[in-house]
């Protein structure tokens, strides 16, 4: 956060401690350069930071809260080498709250600023242990010290029977009587010293020199009730990264808003508000207690998402298994989001560390109000690329989506582009997002061959056989080899025919021959007459080889289709004069031109005499009516019946089907015609060529 002013307050503590809570600048590298609080940092200190009234936290709604906190000690400091500790607490108080009756001569100690004060063996009763503490109180601890003293009268017992020796994370009502529980003193019975119920209990190393990360969320009551539940997640970012990790304590517990002098929830969504910071206090052992905030509840509620696409291979990163290509063309994609909050989320400054093994060429901003800005050449080659937002995102301009371009760069081995913390460090609150981890590959050149001895025409119902070979630049040299499983060959033809895809096969006489295919090409797949084939490789990490273009020529033919065997005339009733007798509707004369556009063809016909079962012949004849409605006698010699030119690669044509009702082939009978059933044959003949 790059302020805290007007969102904590750092009170003038009654007594004769002072607050020895101040701003400082924080040096996790996660926040590095961002104002921190630190609590504590000397012996017998007592510190406190609060909410401002302005910013206290509604406990009538769902909020989550982050921050890194800071312990002090080093790898190497054994437990109970430092203290006291901290405290994240809920009051109802005010921004002076604090453990009272603290003084040069009581020493804060284990109270961390929150809990009573046990510094009299001849007190009896917890009330008055309760009565020091801050009233009206929730705490979540983080003590560094484990006090397990049974003196009574040196304020250094509480932990005397929590069954922890050393650091350790719990939460109570530190005002609560029912808090404390009273013990005799190791010396008399009639002398006392108390200790307190961890709720929650969890060993957890604090002073280890490491920042811990803290995000705590709180689940609201239910309308009528007064518990909610607040749950912590300890060490749930890795300090080095700011990155994501497996909390080393995750803990859920109640906590009753009426302990906190709060009425119940209700239906109209009244606000249940209370103060919210920390405290922390040294005694003869101290630490550097820090406390850096992440998110501050309902000050800004904010989201950032991202995506990596690689627009090269049309693809977006999604699991650590992804790779790129070198030179692939690459997109980074952040969506910044503002959801709700108190204040507008501005001064927002990204922080983005520059992927290994790629280089950015453009970087623009566009606003949900539509503007835009761009990023500087200077901000996009640096290590860490950042940029100060021009604008605050707010309920008029909810969303900047900020965009980075660029290419992978063309690396010489497997390159691994390691997951990194994406960080938008605003003044009021710092939102975080994670890229996944990917490799980049290589780049391969793929040559794609085919073979000399190819043939380029097929016949109707054969395949032509196709060889080649597909080979990667010898000059690179990836670090893993590329076999015949790697690669996959896509054909398509220029008649819109698919050939299904298959890999490296080998040749006909080795299938096992790297580099090399061979596959037949079916004539039902190809149009008459030329076609262009188009075929390209591709490996299997989306590269694609040069594409090569080649004629194949299918001979076509000139040929009957279905011609009806038998067909039939109408049966008529003699007048005694000439007349005409039509067609059934069984006359089928189909044409099939494979030989391809512009080529023409002639049908003929010839009909032989018709005669009755005895012989009789028929007195009349077969004759063809044209389309002007010309009569034509069909005898022996052939009479033309239709020319036609193609206008397609492939056509079918059926002659019978154009003839109407009143033309075509017809039977003309006589006048002195004899009843009776006649037969006789026409023979149909087609030639590629029309009259001159």
């Amino acid at each position: 956060m790059g302020s805290l002013e007007n969102i904590f307050t750092m009170p003038s503590l009654s007594g004769k401690l002072s607050n020895s809570a101040k701003l400082i600048t924080s040096t996790n590298s996660s926040t590095t350069g961002q104002p921190a609080v630190q609590i504590t940092d000397a012996k017998n200190q007592v510190g406190a930071v609060w909410s401002t009234a302005a910013n206290r936290l509604d406990l009538s709604k769902d909020e989550t809260a982050s921050m890194w906190l800071y312990f002090g000690g080093t790898a190497d400091t054994p437990d109970n080498g430092t203290g006291d500790g901290m405290a994240f607490v809920l009051q109802n108080v005010g921004t002076d709250a604090i453990t009272s009756g603290l003084s040069s001569k009581v020493a804060p100690g284990q109270t961390l600023g929150v809990w009573g004060i046990d510094n009299d063996n001849t007190v009896s009763s917890n009330t008055t242990i309760a009565a020091k503490a801050i009233q009206k109180s929730w705490a979540l601890e983080f003590d560094e010290y484990d006090n397990g003293s049974t003196n009574g009268n040196d304020n250094s017992g509480f932990d005397g029977s929590n069954g922890v020796d050393g650091a350790h994370i719990a939460s109570n009502y530190p005002g609560e009587p029912s808090t404390y529980e009273r013990h005799g003193t190791s010396s008399s019975g009639a002398k006392y010293y108390y200790t307190t119920k961890h709720n929650g209990l969890t060993a957890s190393r604090l002073s280890d020199g490491a920042w811990h990360h803290l995000t705590l969320s709180w689940q609201a009551p239910a309308v009528g009730s007064t518990t909610g539940t607040m749950t912590y997640a300890f060490n749930d970012k890795n300090p080095t990264t700011g990155m994501s990790q497996t909390a080393t304590a995750v803990q859920s517990t109640p906590v009753d808003l009426a302990k906190l002098d709060l009425a119940p929830i209700d239906a109209a969504g009244t606000a249940r508000d209370v103060y919210w910071g920390f405290t922390g206090s040294t005694g003869g052992a101290y630490a550097n207690n820090v406390v850096a905030f992440d998110q501050v509840p309902g000050l800004v509620d904010a989201t950032a998402d991202m995506t990596i696409k690689d627009e090269t291979l049309n693809k977006t990163l999604k699991t650590s298994d992804d790779y790129v290509n070198g030179n692939d063309d690459l997109t980074y994609q952040y969506q910044l989001t503002y959801h709700d909050g108190k204040q507008d989320w501005n001064n927002i400054v990204t922080s983005l560390p520059k992927p290994t093994g790629v280089t950015f060429s453009k970087g623009v901003i566009t606003y949900a109000d539509g503007s835009t800005e761009d990023f500087s050449a200077s901000e996009l080659g640096s290590a860490t690329i950042a940029h100060k937002l021009g604008k605050a995102l707010s309920a008029t301009n909810q969303t900047a989506t900020v965009t980075l371009t660029g290419k992978a760069d063309a690396v010489t081995t497997n390159t691994s582009v390691a997951a990194a913390n994406q960080s938008f460090n605003g003044a009021n609150s710092v939102v975080t997002t994670t890229s996944p981890d990917y490799t980049i590959y290589p780049a391969r050149s793929l040559y794609l061959r085919m073979a000399s001895t190819n043939g380029s025409t097929v016949a109707s119902g054969e395949s032509l056989p196709l060889a080649g070979t597909v080979s990667v630049d010898s000059s690179e040299k990836p670090d893993d080899p590329i076999e015949n499983k790697d690669l996959t060959l896509h054909t398509t033809l220029s008649n819109g025919s698919s050939i299904d895809e298959f890999t490296l096969n080998g040749t006909t006489s080795n299938a096992d021959e790297e580099g090399a295919f061979n596959f037949k090409l079916p004539a039902d797949k190809l149009s008459p007459g030329v076609n262009q084939v188009t075929m390209y490789a591709t490996d299997d990490r989306g590269h694609k080889s040069n594409v090569v273009t080649f004629d194949v020529t299918l001979n076509g033919e000139l040929k009957f289709g279905t011609v009806n065997q038998t067909s039939s005339f109408q049966d008529t009733v003699l007048t005694g004069k000439t007349q005409e007798v039509r067609r059934q509707n069984d006359w089928q004369v189909e044409v099939d031109n494979t030989l391809g556009s512009g080529t023409s063809w002639t049908l003929q016909a010839a009909a032989g005499q018709f005669t009755d079962s005895l012989g009789n012949p028929l007195r009349g004849q077969v004759v063809y009516v044209d389309d002007d409605n010309q009569t034509h006698p069909l005898g022996t010699s052939p009479t033309q019946i239709m020319t036609k030119t193609a206008t397609q690669a492939s056509e079918t044509t059926d002659v019978a089907a154009d003839w109407s009702a009143r033309n075509g082939v017809m039977l003309q009978v006589n006048g002195d015609a004899v009843a009776g059933s006649y037969s006789g044959k026409i023979t149909w003949t087609l030639t590629n060529s029309v009259p001159s």
